[in-house]
């Protein structure tokens, strides 16, 4: 797994929020079922729809570090909050790569 690699704290979703059929069914009927199983379902409920970093807030960050990884069978999603670390992959552009894809339908 390539974000092994560079050994920052990985939470691991089976299933991309950017999947078209996860969108529509994450939060409306998936996530509120798993969220009454009695036994939690960590991860799964609380990084696995969309939008789930404006409920969260800082509490990941405070919890893993200034730096953490979320692995989809998608893509890795690097989350920062290091202004100084955030500098740097603004500077090297080259180096980190953004989904162009994501941001097409704003045009």
């Amino acid at each position: 797994m390539i974000a092994r690699k560079i050994g920052v704290p990985l939470i691991v979703i089976p299933i991309s929020h950017e999947n078209p059929i996860w969108m529509v069914v994450d939060k409306k009927f998936v996530i509120p079922l798993f969220e009454r199983i009695p036994f939690g379902t960590g991860n799964f409920t609380r990084y696995n729809w969309r939008g789930w970093e404006f409920a969260d807030k800082s509490k990941s960050h405070e919890e893993l570090g200034d730096v953490f990884v979320v692995v989809t069978p998608g893509r890795n999603w690097l989350y920062l909050c290091n202004a100084e670390a955030l500098l740097d992959v603004f500077q090297r552009r080259a180096d980190f790569p953004r989904p162009l894809e994501i941001f097409s339908s704003f045009r």
